[in-house]
């Protein structure tokens, strides 16, 4: 009993110490326990969405939810959203192999049945950001003339010129 209670104990102190973290092992363990209660015990189903069902489908087709028979976890059924009916009839056809693509995957015959839900409303793609071109203001412009003056080599300017107009930006 004393030694199971010095090893997470040790790998506190060696995670204390050994410095910052990956973000990736906290989003991780964060992300299996939302999606936990969706039924998605595995994360990496999630993760690996695009190369297990394709990338073109997967633009359109997004796994929602999965449903296990009671005190089981093989036979489940995968709720899936689906962006118009289109992609709800590809997918349709292609369910057979997109399930035996997921048990692979999975390493087990964890899904027997794929139940499609058509959503219109959903924007499956990633917003474009806009891009907004700020200006330096008349005195920041002034200020790093008069900073940037008194510096012989031309390149050398210009990259520290360039270094003060993205820290005003910022």
């Amino acid at each position: 009993m004393s030694q199971t209670k010095k090893v997470p104990e040790q790998l506190e102190k060696e995670r204390r110490t050994s410095g910052l973290t990956p973000i990736g092992v906290d989003m991780r363990s964060l992300a299996k326990n939302v999606l936990g209660k969706r039924g998605f015990s595995n994360v990496d189903l999630i993760a690996h969405w695009p190369e297990i069902i394709g990338e073109n489908l997967a633009k359109a087709v997004k796994p929602d939810k999965i449903t296990y028979p009671k005190n089981d976890r093989i036979n489940g059924t995968l709720y899936v959203r689906v962006q118009g009916g289109a992609f709800a009839t590809l997918f349709e056809h292609q369910k057979n192999i997109i399930l035996d693509k997921i048990n692979t995957f999975l390493g087990y015959s964890a899904l027997s049945n794929v139940k499609i839900q058509q959503d219109v409303q959903v924007n499956f793609e990633k917003p474009v950001e806009k891009i907004i071109e700020r200006q330096l203001t008349d005195n920041q412009e002034e200020l790093l003339q008069k900073s940037t003056d008194g510096i012989a080599d031309e390149n050398l300017k210009k990259q520290l010129y360039e270094i003060g107009k993205k820290l005003f930006l910022k």
